[in-house]
């Protein structure tokens, strides 16, 4: 068996941004979905290298991956390529969108999947984060989605346990502390944490 790898390191540091190996840079971000248009949704590497190619003319320096775990061939363009990517995993978890999604197989698909996608990508030098949900109807409807969004948080912890994920709040980032390596982001958990944070703190504008 034989796997490529790269070496880097990154800070988040609440009162100056992204470091990438010690130099600041601006992430200058796209969401990107899975599919390559007319070509469908097959992993398709040229089409993928294409795409960087017109993202980095753009100006393009980071992925948000919407809203799929990312195909391998991805995210090898990606640590060649030097693109940044936040992986994200989910639109949906125990709430249906349509009659025939995901959520039929949440309760007992997600913990393999999340095992399977944090352990193949964890070592990558191109990953700074991991989604584990966006769109997602349960961080709207009840408590159950902070459940969810914390067992989710759980889940990626226990499957990266040298510390490439750190938990993603107003509050973890801007406690004093630099964040290093990568953030694990979810929606419901920004915004109640985010609540709290601002009751006690300076305001800070976060973009993305």
């Amino acid at each position: 068996v034989s796997q490529k790898f790269g070496f880097r390191t990154i800070k988040f540091k609440c009162d100056s941004g992204f470091y990438l190996n010690g130099r600041h840079v601006k992430l200058h971000g796209s969401c990107e979905h899975h599919d390559n248009g007319c070509l469908g949704a097959v992993s398709n590497p040229a089409a993928i290298r294409r795409r960087f190619k017109k993202l980095r003319k753009m100006g393009i320096n980071a992925i948000r991956t919407s809203h799929n775990m990312p195909a391998e061939e991805f995210m090898d363009i990606a640590d060649e390529t030097g693109m940044l990517i936040l992986s994200e995993g989910f639109d949906m978890w125990e709430r249906s969108k349509t009659d025939y999604d995901y959520a039929r197989f949440f309760d007992e698909w997600v913990e393999k999947d999340v095992a399977s996608w944090v352990r193949r990508d964890r070592n990558r030098p191109s990953i700074i984060g991991w989604s584990v949900g966006n769109e997602i109807f349960d961080t709207h409807a009840d408590e159950r989605g902070q459940e969810v969004t914390a067992w989710l948080k759980r889940l990626v912890r226990l499957h990266d346990p040298e510390g490439n994920a750190m938990s993603h709040s107003a509050l973890t980032i801007c406690s004093g502390r630099t964040v290093r390596n990568a953030l694990i982001f979810s929606s419901l958990q920004a915004i109640t944490t985010v609540k709290d944070f601002m009751r006690n703190t300076t305001p800070l504008t976060l973009t993305g």
